[in-house]
């Protein structure tokens, strides 16, 4: 009798104390698993606690990876707390495979999803900025406008020699049908040229419309600095400055030229009705 008393005060010992970690089960696995790359050497991890996580005593999580996704995993972190886990230092445009663990005083749980993204390849170092092929393009304008320019200046000088010759070996009479002759193809290739010169302000005003949107796009990617944006700005204010002043210095030679001829040609006048004057004088002596 005392025996199975003594039996029976263990028995209600033992089940009224906690059931401890020997009776505890493996806790479930964690779910949503979910790898981002965030850039060529970096990729994040986030997942969901397992369900019933507080009760089944879950203290951490091992972490598995699988570089270059080939089947084979191993240990990454063996006792991680948080659900989240920055993965640094990977290589470029390669394949990796994760999967996720929980933990708890029983042991290990079954795996996660595997989640399998690929790092992007590592940006170049040769990549061009759009200031680039804007910096490019304004180099074709200065090109196209210098041709423009030597053009205009080359025809408008051939015609005002061909005019100031033609007055100096002409009679009176005929000098001034000449010189009637040469205002209206000088006018006629004025208008010419002014049209051309629209015609490229009309082109050049297309550009700077389109290069003032490339840069707010390329702002917003970060693929220009601000001071990128402000050295494209400045070269294309310079463009138009010099273009101005380009077309003033060809105005103004252009005058000067033809006020040089018409004083030559008024003087080579001068001569020749002295010179007629002098026949006169020989012919009445």
């Amino acid at each position: 009798m005392k025996t199975t008393g003594i039996i029976l005060i263990l028995l209600v010992a033992t089940l009224a104390l906690p059931l401890g970690n020997s009776f505890a089960e493996p806790a479930n696995p964690p779910t949503n698993l979910v790898a981002q790359s965030v850039s060529s050497t970096q990729i994040n991890l986030s997942w969901n606690a397992p369900v019933n996580s507080t009760q089944s005593l879950v203290n951490g999580y091992k972490i598995e990876r699988d570089a270059g996704c080939l089947g084979t995993f191993s240990v990454l972190a063996s006792n991680h707390t948080s659900t989240k886990y920055n993965n640094t230092g990977l290589a470029p445009a390669k394949c990796y495979a994760y999967k996720v663990f929980a933990l708890n005083p029983s042991g290990t749980s079954a795996s996660s999803n595997i989640a399998q993204p690929a790092t992007p390849s590592a940006p170049s170092t040769n990549q061009t900025k759009p200031t680039d092929s804007l910096d490019q393009k304004v180099s074709d304008f200065v090109h196209k406008r210098n041709e423009l320019l030597k053009k205009q200046r080359e025809e408008t000088l051939k015609l005002i020699r061909e005019c100031h010759d033609r007055a100096n070996n002409a009679t009176d009479t005929a000098r001034k049908q000449i010189m009637e002759d040469c205002r209206e193809s000088m006018k006629t290739l004025k208008d010419k040229y002014k049209d051309v010169r629209e015609q490229f302000r009309e082109e050049f005003k297309t550009f700077k419309k389109d290069a003032k949107s490339l840069l707010k796009e390329a702002k917003k990617t970060g693929l220009v600095t601000k001071k990128d944006i402000r050295e494209a700005k400045h070269e294309i204010r310079d463009f138009e400055n010099d273009t101005k002043r380009e077309y003033k210095e060809l105005k103004h030679e252009i005058k000067d030229i033809r006020k040089d001829l018409k004083m030559e040609l008024k003087e080579h006048k001068k001569e020749q009705k002295k010179n007629k004057h002098h026949d006169d004088d020989k012919d009445d002596d």
